[in-house]
């Protein structure tokens, strides 16, 4: 029986897949390695923290004279060593800024207060941006994932295990993404100015697009690629047994051949053992004799008692002739001793 040949299976829909993760990872990693445009806030009125998820850039906001008791919040705030404003313009990281805010040093108990509530709301910012770098790494790495299984699958070996692990990781993803946004707008709305409105910029408007449509490639997946997986992971599976089928066959063949004494190529061997047909009466006739000989085995032979083999001698007044030892005169007539 021939074997049947896989269907070919449409790769049409897997291969648009591939290009959606492959879109999706490019935007996560622009959300990603954009060092600003996250998170917008005012410290004491005048200076404006443009943050990102690792980099804090730091501008004075001139729209009119810096009174001097703002100039001594900054100067407090982040620990200058005078008013001098251009010190306080400038690139900080997330822990910089943190380790500056939370220093209690400040004698002036407003200050003091104000410094605190900076660093508890600093703080979670801080969380909430790390919380969001580390879930998209690893949503960019599934996306990475998704993509070679899913390669492999339809162009290389289909198997269910490669079938189940691009399912599981497309649900994974969009649960990741909607977790790691809300935790960062959970955590970022609390930092800044009372009064001042909250402000996010360019990158996390930019991102929240991104984030929605996490959802895109598992249902581009459930819709189009997976039965089109089914179909390949049935016809490789018809394949395969096929060819578990013949192999089972032609076993059962060589051994059919061998218990027939038959080659594997066929006939029969040159010298195979010959079967006398008469051994079975021949024995049959000797145990006869041992019988009525009284118990005596034939020939000259005691019978077989407790297991043991018994050596045969000649006995007196029993015929001797062509059996028995050497050493003892035969004759046709029996001898006397």
């Amino acid at each position: 029986m021939a074997g049947r040949s896989a269907a070919p299976v449409k790769t049409t829909c897997a291969d648009m897949l591939l290009v959606v993760c492959f879109i999706f990872s490019c935007m996560w990693v622009t959300c990603l390695i954009v060092p600003t445009g996250w998170h917008r806030s005012y410290v004491c009125e005048s200076l404006r923290l443009d943050t990102g998820l690792y980099h804090v850039r730091a501008t004075l906001d001139q729209w009119g004279p810096i009174s001097n008791e703002t100039k001594v919040c900054i100067k407090e705030i982040l620990r200058l060593p005078s008013t001098d404003m251009s010190l306080a313009e400038g690139d900080y990281g997330l822990m910089d800024m943190q380790s500056r805010f939370c220093s209690s040093y400040s004698s002036d108990p407003a200050l003091k207060s104000k410094k605190t509530k900076y660093c508890s709301d600093w703080s979670y910012l801080r969380f909430g941006s790390y919380f969001f770098l580390v879930m998209g790494c690893l949503i960019i790495l599934f996306h990475a994932l998704v993509s070679g299984f899913l390669f492999l699958f339809f162009h290389q070996q289909p198997t269910e295990a490669g079938f189940k692990t691009v399912r599981t990781f497309l649900i994974i993803i969009p649960f990741v993404a909607y977790l790691s946004l809300f935790m960062y707008f959970l955590f970022s709305r609390s930092f800044g100015d009372s009064g001042r409105a909250l402000g996010y910029g360019f990158t996390f408007f930019f991102c929240v697009p991104t984030t929605l449509g996490s959802i895109v490639p598992i249902i581009l997946f459930e819709k189009c690629v997976r039965k089109h997986a089914m179909v390949h992971i049935n016809a490789k599976q018809a394949q395969r047994s096929d060819l578990q089928f013949h192999a089972e066959q032609q076993f059962q063949e060589v051994l059919a051949r061998q218990s027939m004494g038959m080659q594997p190529g066929g006939g029969f061997p040159q010298s195979y053992p010959q079967h006398d047909p008469y051994a079975a009466g021949r024995q049959s006739a000797v145990q006869m004799q041992a019988i009525a000989s009284g118990g005596h085995g034939a020939y000259g032979q005691m019978p077989n008692q407790g297991g043991y083999p018994q050596q045969g001698y000649p006995q007196q007044g029993y015929p001797q002739s062509g059996y028995a030892q050497q050493g003892y005169p035969q004759t046709g007539q029996p001898q006397r001793y």
